[in-house]
């Protein structure tokens, strides 16, 4: 069997039997005969002393079925009419008549070398028909042709008795025709399934490189499944002079600050998006800076899991952005925002303060002084606009942390909007212990809570409330200012702290604001090491939660 395997695999080369040459494919499909009647001469040779080798007619079948396979090996097949080699299987008939013809009576069963080449015919597919009728007729031949060779008389009788091997060969043909007929239109829906599939990568791959960001596809083990061209160009500037594509370990990632500006050293190696998306973590917008010093690009990623139909890990897609020119052009922003807040908060401080000298000064009519007031209130109004867009532009907050009784600091932000709040007839409430002494920036905490209680005064209709909740927590404290407003929907809470956003019930109102404070509020917690969250449903009102660390 080893010795088969091997003559095969030589025969072959190890390719499928349809890839061969034509040549080579008559020749294997020529040898199953030429093996068999090789076996039928060993036979005669072992069992009867090769008595069939005496009869000329058989040892010509022999010689005939030795020349054809010679022929098939020899013709160019690829250069004749297509079906040329149907000669072949037709000849080897003739040789099985001889053969069949010379070996009776001395071996039985020899018309049955027809199945063989029948099958090849049916198997070629290139005449279902004929194949089955020259099988049927040459078998029925072959095998009346046994009694007439051996001196016996041709009746309708003989021809009966001889009648079954012809229908098997029938039965055989048509079998091979039925299972041909259905793997032909198997392969047609295959191929039609294949070409489907491949316009369909094509298709993909042209929308994927047609796309301005990079997509990167990686399997359950980190290997690459697909990297679109934009992506490409993310992995060859993102390392420091690598030759050739570089592999995922060599990318240069960096951190972003909050305002987007590139953190100094890279990221740990679990934190790069590929290992944190292979650990099954998925994000969004995550900015990151990719490249060495200098040439670095900021790319905002995003991250979602692949699974498999049983819901096991199949892997994980990544989507890089670059936003550089983004990042560019709000840093371009925020140094004009500061330049003009700077230039605009000089003479705001001139004006009060000839405003205040103003009403000092002895023998100013009242309403001279009311009308000095008014302006006066407004002059601070614009101030703490202007301050609000030097705090949202600057490069940094300046936290000075210091000791500081928290209870304090809120109780004063609180008292200076009690006023403004029993005018408009909301209740103003704070609880909370008699001291709580954390580590933080006295102005800057001020500045929040300053902040969410005037929101929270300005969006509460009259008759309602706005508690302020303070309370030491197992790792810091917490202030907690609860409204019952207009309340939040879900979109408009994931956009709450974005600069310059303004909610629907704010616009609506007409209420005054700038959009900054919530989000400044938002970057003085978190320089605190702190957070701030808000909870909320429509109609329901707002909860905003500070938590701030480093309690004393």
């Amino acid at each position: 069997m080893f010795q088969i395997r091997r003559l095969l695999l030589l025969l072959t080369s190890g390719n499928q039997f349809h890839e061969l040459p034509l040549r080579r494919r008559v020749l294997l499909s020529q040898l199953p005969l030429t093996t068999a009647t090789v076996l039928v001469v060993l036979v005669d040779l072992v069992f009867t002393s090769g008595r069939a080798l005496t009869d000329p007619w058989f040892g010509a079948g022999v010689a005939g079925v030795a020349l054809l396979t010679v022929v098939s090996g020899f013709i160019p097949w690829q250069k004749l009419p297509t079906g040329s080699y149907w000669v072949i299987p037709l000849l080897d008939l003739v040789a099985i008549y001889f053969l069949a013809a010379g070996a009776f009576p001395v071996l039985f069963g020899v018309p049955m070398l027809a199945v063989m080449p029948v099958f090849w015919m049916a198997w070629s597919a290139l005449h279902p028909r004929a194949t089955l009728i020259v099988g049927f007729c040459a078998t029925l031949v072959i095998a009346c042709g046994q009694s007439w060779h051996a001196g016996r008389d041709i009746s309708w009788v003989s021809m009966g008795q001889n009648m079954v091997m012809p229908v098997v060969v029938l039965g055989l043909g048509i079998t091979t025709n039925i299972a041909v007929d259905s793997m032909m239109n198997l392969d047609r829906r295959l191929e039609a399934a294949l070409e489907e599939s491949r316009a369909q990568a094509e298709l993909l791959g042209a929308v994927l490189n047609a796309v301005n960001v990079g997509v990167f596809a990686v399997d359950s083990e980190g290997g690459k499944v697909l990297v679109n061209e934009r992506q490409h160009r993310h992995h060859l500037m993102g390392t420091a002079g690598t030759s050739g594509v570089p592999a995922e370990e060599q990318l240069l990632f960096s951190g972003a600050g909050h305002r987007g500006d590139r953190l100094p050293g890279l990221l740990p190696e679990d934190q790069v998006p590929v290992t944190r998306a292979l650990r099954g973590e998925e994000f969004t917008d995550q900015l990151l800076w990719l490249g060495p010093e200098g040439e670095a690009e900021a790319l905002a990623v995003s991250a979602r899991q692949l699974t498999r139909p049983d819901g096991s890990a199949a892997g994980a897609v990544l989507v890089f952005k670059d936003v550089t020119a983004l990042i560019t052009a709000s840093q371009v922003k925020d140094r004009f925002l500061a330049n003009i807040s700077h230039e605009l908060r000089t003479p705001l401080t001139s004006i009060l303060g000839y405003l205040e000298l103003v009403q000092d000064f002895p023998g100013v009519p009242a309403p001279a002084v009311q009308f000095t007031q008014v302006a006066e209130r407004n002059t601070h109004r614009l101030k703490r606009l202007v301050d609000d867009l030097l705090s949202s532009a600057g490069s940094g907050l300046g936290i000075k942390p210091e000791p500081i009784d928290l209870m304090e600091v809120v109780g004063m932000a609180v008292e200076s909007h009690r006023g403004s709040a029993q005018m408009a007839g909301i209740s103003l409430g704070l609880r909370g212990p008699v001291t709580l002494p954390v580590l933080a920036d006295p102005f800057r905490i001020g500045q929040v809570i300053d902040n969410l209680v005037s929101n929270g005064v300005k969006y509460t209709q009259s008759g309602g409330t706005v508690d302020i909740l303070v309370a030491a927590t197992d790792d810091g404290a917490r202030i907690q200012v609860a409204d019952n407003g207009p309340g939040l929907d879900a979109e408009e809470q994931k956009q709450l702290f974005n600069r310059f956003f303004r909610t629907g019930s704010a616009l609506r109102s007409s209420v005054p604001g700038t959009g900054l404070g919530l989000s400044i509020s938002r970057e003085i917690i978190e320089a605190h090491g702190g957070t701030l969250a808000v909870d909320s449903l429509p109609g329901r009102g707002c909860t905003f939660t500070v938590d701030l660390p480093l309690l004393l």
